[in-house]
């Protein structure tokens, strides 16, 4: 059988014979094997584990957990039986079963290294932390004895070398364990030692003054005298000739070598090496694979650290070429010719010589940066693969080669954070965290990642969207600044950073001199498309950017017939990526934050800047105009997903406005919006900007515009702040100037929602005076939608004074009218009413129908607080039922997603779930209740909703 091969050094990763396995993909999990892997000499006891693991569970819960992880590790592993063996008392990792472990390869050639060479390859094995991203407790001082296993092996390695020496290889090394203990007093001496042999004075200056910062800002100390005699006397040393190095690999290569470690990319590491493994068996075989992506995306270490990987497979080595160095193409043969130590013919083309020499040859080429030479490389690459059939070639670039065979494997950035849990143990899984924090060690090498930290971290991170460049860019500035001074500071990250480092390209010194690079390589009509890009915010559509970046009158500028193919340039050329959301089969694209910032500051630097932002508003504006008659009938759903596809333009557009002083077209889109943010939750945001609007319209002539906006100001406030009192100044003021300009439509549904208001504040009288207003007017206009909502207040006012008769027949006629307009968001109120009703008069199956019937439809439209109230009525449902367990989880479960989004329940609906979770606490102990709805309050959006519309059991 297939031997299976197993890493937990740096990263985690499973591989059975030439298959890479996802299957093991949450933290404890791998965690659990880990454990199992690392104690395997003996079967370990189920209570053991259980209490290992689960700590703060009881009993029951902890072996129920342990349990389900011993069955989910059962089915993510091929021919488990082989490799773990359980019964009821204990679990094992078959110490006979074919498997190999990093950890033990890495231990025993510890035990066994003796030579330099040994010793480096013992070093060689450690790839990193042990499992990183995982915190459980045993993980913490097995992840330390390793590391200072480690620890010693470099150091064993750094004296041997010094003693041969290799003062330059023994000086990489000793950095790398100045990395892993930054307090060690003696290794800064050694390493300044290393550097005056290496005749490397400015190397000995910086890391002397590297040591007295450190030394002054963790422990409040000054260098010994010790440290100061050796920088003393260092900074004279006459270095001597080199007298030994380190005996070349078994495969030969010139690969650049790293000083840091390579974060992240596990999984498409693995796909690229058996993509391009001369023992691969993809098919088609692949003999040309091109990395694409924007500047400084990581395309250059990712392909280097694949070819490292594969160098042992390629009988004839692995052979790097940095096009950027070249300054004609011309050049490009004799560079290949020279890496390959080919002698050139006279007379004779160099790529015919390269050509005849590697025919029979099997060796991995790596072109690094062909973006600049597009075409010669391509027809350079062209000719080697056409002659040379065991040759296999990896290139990376801005754009495609567009030769034949060629593959192409786009690099993204690294993975994001998950903005919704900032826990230290959750960022450590994203890789952009990874590598900020790595980088930040090595700027400062007493940082660390902890509470204070990770919420600015994370902005860093998301702000400069994955992009491994900038992320260690900005981690280099820990040296001046703090993480929060450094996310404050984001708005202009083209000064902030700008770093130099021996180990970056001199191209990839500051984020703009990558971005200069690539601007400098597109066409007059290309680099005006980009900059006019910059324009949107987020993602945008094709036919968006048709009707807002193309021209139409000017000569020579940008017609909508040339927009498609210039956008695919960009694409093909890094610039613009596809994003993943596509919304009703129709593809989006984006700028990379850092890509946006270039771009727009070009837009500003030209005169095109203030058309465009009028172009943009202007476009945007009849989107949410044209929209919003769609809101109340069948296309809602639609509609509402195409705007919440444009949000950040929407926003964009009005914020704009507002700034321009803009105001009728601010009002507009106010006035447009505000359903789309009342039903997908934006209230916070909704409210904010509408009251922006309408202060800056104080004084100004009555309107139309004004008198919407008063409306949906007091609508956000009434139905998701709950906050009647101020919501009823604004609707007063709508229904004034509405009167006044004679405009029925916003004075019936001002009049609506100002009884709605007055009926949440107990002035039933007013209440049902403005409501029989506000129906006559609606009847009169045929507004089956807000008819629908009038005969749904007045259901409430209804039962409020107890007429449950009345208060049915309204609810079912109103359920009727949003039915016969397929409005779906509005039809979940009333029949959620029903549901109550139903529940309150003891016909539970009903109750049930009509509240998930009211949650389905609430779920559709993605409306939050409609969830809420049904989870919450849901939960009413279950304790008449006695089910009190899944009462206490649905109501956890609704405040927790209330709680998300800054919104309130309507008064009718906070009454049935204050009246529930009372009725709970009174039959529940503390304890359990507050267990249960702990649960519920843990479960995401979809685990609550499948929960709730599950049959009524604990």
């Amino acid at each position: 059988m297939p031997t299976l091969h197993i890493r937990l050094l740096g990263e985690f990763s499973l591989v059975y014979g030439d298959e890479l396995l996802r299957t093991v993909h949450t933290a404890r999990l791998k965690s659990v094997l880990a454990y199992l892997l690392l104690h395997l000499d003996a079967p370990q006891s189920r209570q053991h584990l259980a209490f290992l693991f689960w700590p703060d569970s009881t009993e029951v819960q902890a072996h129920n957990n342990l349990r389900q992880s011993i069955h989910r590790l059962r089915q993510a592993l091929p021919d488990a039986e082989s490799f773990l063996h359980s019964d009821a008392q204990t679990v094992q990792w078959l110490p006979d079963s074919p498997f190999t472990l990093d950890v033990d390869e890495f231990e025993k050639a510890i035990q066994q290294a003796q030579s330099p060479e040994s010793l480096q390859e013992a070093v060689n094995l450690y790839r990193g932390e042990l499992l990183p991203g995982c915190y459980d407790d045993w993980i913490l001082p097995e992840r330390e004895r390793l590391k200072q296993e480690f620890c010693a092996v470099l150091e064993r390695l750094s004296l041997h070398l010094e003693n041969l020496g290799d003062y330059r290889s023994a000086t990489r090394y000793t950095e790398h364990l100045l990395r892993s203990d930054p307090l060690r007093e003696e290794t800064y001496r050694r390493l300044i030692r290393l550097y005056a042999l290496s005749g490397d004075r400015t190397g000995v200056v910086r890391v002397y003054q590297t040591c007295v910062r450190v030394l002054k800002r963790e422990l409040d100390v000054e260098p010994s005298p010790e440290t100061q005699a050796i920088y003393a006397e260092s900074k004279s040393v006459q270095a001597p000739p080199a007298r030994f190095a380190l005996s070349p690999q078994r495969q030969m290569n010139n690969l650049p070598t790293y000083l840091t470690s390579f974060i992240g990319r596990e999984e498409e590491l693995e796909d690229l090496k058996r993509i391009l493994s001369p023992q691969g068996i993809s098919a088609p075989v692949t003999h040309l694979l091109t990395l694409t992506g924007a500047g400084g995306c990581g395309k250059t270490r990712l392909a280097i650290q694949v070819a490292s990987h594969l160098a042992h497979e390629f009988a004839d080595g692995v052979w790097f070429v940095d096009v950027a160095t070249l300054t004609d193409p011309a050049l490009i043969p004799p560079a290949i010719a020279s890496i390959l130590g080919i002698q050139e013919q006279p007379g004779r083309d160099p790529l015919d010589t390269i050509v005849n020499r590697l025919r029979s040859k099997e060796l991995l080429l790596v072109f690094d940066n062909c973006e600049y030479m597009v075409s010669p490389c391509a027809r350079i690459v062209e000719s080697l693969l056409h002659s040379c059939s065991h040759l296999r070639i990896l290139t990376t670039s801005r754009e495609r080669l567009d030769v034949i065979g060629e593959r192409v494997w786009p690099v993204s950035p690294l993975s994001l954070p998950d903005v919704n849990d900032l826990s230290t143990a959750a960022l450590s899984r994203s890789d952009a965290i990874r590598l900020f924090v790595e980088r930040a060690g090595a700027a400062w090498p007493t940082f660390t990642l902890n509470a204070d930290n990770v919420a600015p971290i994370a902005q860093i991170c998301q702000r400069l969207d994955g992009l491994p460049l900038a992320i260690e860019l900005a981690a280099a500035r820990l040296t001046m600044l703090t993480p929060s001074q450094i996310a404050a500071r984001l708005d202009n990250a083209f000064q902030l950073l700008a770093q130099t480092s021996p180990s970056i390209p001199r191209r990839h010194h500051t984020l703009r001199a990558t971005m200069d690079w690539s601007y400098e390589l597109l066409s007059e009509k290309e680099r005006t498309l980009f900059r006019r890009l910059s324009v949107f915010m987020g993602s945008f559509a094709l036919e968006t950017v048709e009707a807002v970046c193309a021209d139409r009158e000017e000569q020579g500028s940008l017609s909508i017939s040339e927009i498609l193919d210039l956008l695919s340039r960009l694409i093909d050329k890094s610039l613009v990526v596809v994003s993943d959301w596509r919304q009703g089969g129709q593809s989006r694209y984006r700028l990379l934050e850092p890509t946006w910032q270039y771009a727009n500051e070009k837009l500003l630097q030209s005169s095109e800047s203030e058309r465009l932002r009028l172009r943009h508003l202007e476009f945007f504006l009849n989107l949410a105009e044209e929209a919003e008659p769609h809101f109340s009938h069948t296309e809602q759903v639609m509609w509402f997903n195409q705007l919440m596809a444009d949000h950040d333009n929407l926003m964009s557009a009005l914020d704009w406005s507002l700034g321009r002083g803009e105001l009728i077209a601010a009002l507009r889109l106010t006035g447009a919006l505000w359903y789309l943010w009342l039903a997908r939750g934006y209230y916070t945001e909704g409210v904010r900007r509408l009251m922006q609007a309408i202060s800056l319209t104080k004084g100004a002539p009555p309107s139309s515009a004004q008198a919407k906006a008063l409306w949906a100001a007091g609508a956000i406030g009434l139905w998701s702040e709950g906050d009647w009192s101020r919501a009823r100044p604004f609707l007063e003021e709508a229904v004034a100037v509405s009167r006044e300009l004679g405009d029925k439509t916003i004075l019936a549904g001002s009049l609506g929602t100002l009884g709605a208001t007055a009926f949440s504040q107990g002035d039933y009288t007013a209440a049902r005076s403005f409501l029989t207003e506000s129906l006559a007017l609606l009847r009169e206009l045929d507004d089956k939608h807000a008819t629908g909502w009038s005969l749904t207040y007045l259901g409430d006012l209804s039962r409020a004074q107890h007429d449950d008769e009345q208060a049915h027949r309204l609810y079912a006629e109103s359920v009727a009218h949003f039915r016969a307009i397929g409005d779906i968001n509005s039809a979940g109120y009333p029949i959620r009413r029903l549901g109550v009703m139903a529940l309150n008069r003891g016909d539970y199956q009903q109750a049930i129908e009509w509240l998930k019937e009211s949650l389905a439809l609430n779920n559709k439209v993605c409306y939050p607080k409609g969830i809420a109230a049904c989870l919450g009525a849901l939960a009413g449902v279950a304790l008449k039922q006695d089910h009190q367990i899944r009462a206490a989880r649905l109501l956890g479960a609704a405040e927790s997603l209330l709680n998300a989004v800054a919104g309130k329940l309507f008064p009718t609906d906070q009454a049935d779930y204050d009246r529930a979770a009372t009725a709970l606490r009174s039959q529940m102990t503390e304890q359990t209740f507050a267990a249960a709805w702990a649960e519920g309050g843990a479960m995401t959006l979809e685990q609550a909703i499948d929960y709730a519309l599950k049959t009524e059991t604990d």
